[in-house]
């Protein structure tokens, strides 16, 4: 499946290798986990052939894998990322920053954009809704997906009196985030953004994934 180099030159400040691509599979697993074995959760009806799918920042490629097992399986697929995992079977990959000018036309408007864990990539959110606003058909869809890197407890001093080296280490993360010029927490901007943007119908769900040998025992809770 062709690659297409063209267009900016990519800023990823992240790890590219077989570890990362490890780590995302992974973290798919987990998303997968917390939303029931659904590819994504946007009320679209069953997507076939014809229908046009962007995921943004591929990395492994378990998400798109997981697209072609459900239901879904026929959608064309299109993956804008600014990595060099480049990891394509089936699907067109475009290499290239996820900031400005997206290279598509409005013949290839999308009715799904799905995203997953863009914190610390993204510098000008504002454009960045822009873009997918723009790039949907009427009735389209935008899912984004966004872990925040941050432990909580229910006993919301615990971090500071039990392991402040664990607390003062997210917040220098937090920091140095801000200092590059992109905000690593980001999921509680997105209602905002998106209205910015013009998207209505914004559903938005929270989700507490527990960690540690304790967390193991507890089951993952939806925050709505």
């Amino acid at each position: 499946m062709p690659v297409d180099t063209s267009g900016t030159k990519p800023k990823f400040p992240f790890p590219d290798d077989k570890d990362a691509q490890a780590t995302h599979c992974a973290l798919n697993s987990l998303w997968l986990e917390i939303l029931d074995g659904k590819a994504f959760i946007a009320p679209l009806p069953q997507l076939k052939k014809g229908h046009k799918v962007l995921h943004l920042i591929t990395r492994s490629g378990a998400w798109v894998g997981n697209l072609y097992e459900s239901e879904h399986h026929h959608t064309r697929i299109t993956a804008l990322d600014p990595t060099h995992m480049q990891y394509s079977d089936g699907w067109k990959s475009v290499h290239q920053d996820l900031e400005g000018d997206w290279p598509f036309s409005a013949r290839q408007s999308f009715h799904l954009i799905h995203t997953q864990s863009l914190g610390g990539l993204i510098a000008d959110w504002v454009g960045f809704n822009q873009n997918a606003f723009k790039y949907l058909v009427p009735g389209g869809w935008l899912e984004v997906r966004k872990k925040n890197i941050w432990f909580y407890s229910d006993d919301e001093g615990v971090l500071g009196r039990k392991v402040p080296a664990v607390k003062q280490w997210l917040e220098l993360t937090e920091q140095a985030a801000e200092r590059f010029g992109k905000r690593v927490n980001v999921a509680g901007m997105q209602r905002e953004l998106m209205e910015r943007a013009g998207f209505v119908e914004i559903n938005g769900q929270a989700f507490r994934v527990p960690h540690g040998e304790v967390g193991a025992k507890i089951p993952i809770r939806n925050e709505k």
